[in-house]
């Protein structure tokens, strides 16, 4: 017998019992869901956080789909975006139509009829990861409250079901694999076999998107996008029977696609752009213990914009034994206002032998350009005329004990600042 006919014991009814007694009695087989939840790896939970177990997140799979018509109003179709006939069902959604089966309602063995006084949130969280291959990794928390009501304890839920799409200009591109929305209707029907869990509810998911244009896996464009999830839940007090169902959609969440083929962008103190924070810390004996300091007496305090501006730079050993190394050629970085805005000119890929005693000096000269820079490493105009603070950055490579260099033990070392007025 296959798995999809012992996980689901009316399966050859499905498409004829849309509406039958035996389907709105289906018990979810959370043991079986549980082994293929397991089997797809689709999802994790955060035990630190008492969230409901992986099958709970997962029991949407195994619900017939003789359920879904059930009380369920069709949403709303994104007709400018592109869907394949085998696609999930949520990519003919508008997040106006996820949000329209939002709502609370009482579920077995409660006879009340409002429940507006409790508060049901489901949310993303903002740092998740998503890369261009469609895989995600992220956390969704959904959680209950009754703010303007004494309840007498705590209420403890389960997750039934839930959904997470990908959202571009409007429109729904791509599902989460493994999950699938459920109406409230369907859930007051649905008989889940959990241990309550107290909110809030957290369920770490690692899983991939399929594609709403092909109905395959995920291959997502570099860009920005939107992620929304959906949770469909249950909850009681003091024991396991179903009190109140839920659902309810999360705000959305800024996510952005990188291009894993563009170059990385380009970091430490030598970067356009960047804070002089890095190179004070390299300059400061404080916060750099290296056995080397750079200084720069008799540094030019005037120069003209555009023009090359060279500094003689004094590399000293600082520390108490004999320093044998290779230092390379110093880069020169203008800074204006906190910020570096020019220098850096690329420099020619040469070793400087260093053999100083403690207190010996080696000295090196740095030049650059006064001009302004740009991300991407082009050289802009001519720094505009005004005062400027002055910088000089080296790595140092020690030697090893036996001889030859060290490159696992190289060390930073600035400069700076030396005041300068452009003119």
């Amino acid at each position: 017998m296959t798995e999809h006919e012992n996980r689901n014991p009316l399966a050859d009814a499905l498409p004829h019992a849309e509406r039958s007694p035996e389907a709105l009695a289906y018990e979810v087989p959370v043991e079986l869901v549980r082994t293929r939840a397991r089997r797809r790896r689709r999802a994790r939970t955060a035990g630190a956080a008492g969230a409901v177990a992986l099958v709970v997140g997962g029991v949407a799979l195994a619900v017939p789909p003789l359920l879904r018509g059930e009380g369920t109003t069709p949403a709303p179709v994104a007709a400018h975006a592109s869907v394949a006939a085998h696609a999930p069902a949520e990519c003919r959604r508008t997040l106006a139509g996820l949000r329209a089966g939002d709502g609370i309602r009482p579920g077995s063995g409660n006879a009340a009829t409002d429940g507006d006084f409790w508060r049901v949130t489901t949310s993303l969280e903002a740092d998740a990861v998503l890369r261009p291959s469609g895989a995600w990794q992220g956390l969704v928390r959904v959680d209950v409250d009754a703010p303007t009501a004494s309840l007498v304890s705590a209420p403890k839920g389960w997750t039934i079901a839930g959904t997470l799409v990908l959202v571009q200009d409007g429109a729904v591109v791509a599902v989460l694999d493994g999950w699938q929305d459920m109406s409230l209707q369907q859930a007051t029907q649905v008989a889940v076999d959990v241990q309550p869990q107290p909110f809030p509810l957290d369920t770490e998911i690692d899983s991939t998107f399929v594609s709403c244009a092909t109905g395959e896996p995920a291959e997502l464009a570099p860009g920005d996008y939107e992620l929304v999830a959906t949770r469909t839940l249950g909850w009681s007090q003091g024991d396991s029977t179903t009190e109140w169902v839920a659902r309810a959609t999360s705000e959305p969440v800024a996510v952005t696609v990188a291009d894993d083929d563009a170059p990385p962008a380009p970091t430490g103190p030598a970067t356009c752009g960047a804070s002089d924070d890095e190179l004070r810390d390299l300059a400061d004996p404080r916060t750099n213990p290296a056995p080397s300091r750079l200084s720069a007496p008799g540094a030019p305090t005037t120069a003209r914009a555009g023009e090359r501006l060279v500094v003689q730079v004094k590399l000293t050993n600082d520390g108490p034994e004999r320093l044998d190394a290779t230092a390379s050629t110093p880069t020169l970085v203008v800074v204006q206002d906190g910020r570096v805005v020019g220098g850096l000119d690329a420099v020619e890929s040469v070793g400087h032998v260093v053999s100083l005693d403690p207190g010996g000096s080696l000295w090196l000269e740095a030049g650059a350009r006064l001009l302004g820079c740009s991300a991407d490493g082009s050289a802009g105009p001519a720094l505009d005329p005004g005062e400027y603070e002055v910088w000089a950055v080296t790595d140092v490579i020690p030697d090893r004990a036996g001889g030859g260099p060290d490159p696992a033990s190289a060390w930073d070392v600035a400069g700076g600042p030396w005041r300068v007025v452009v003119r």
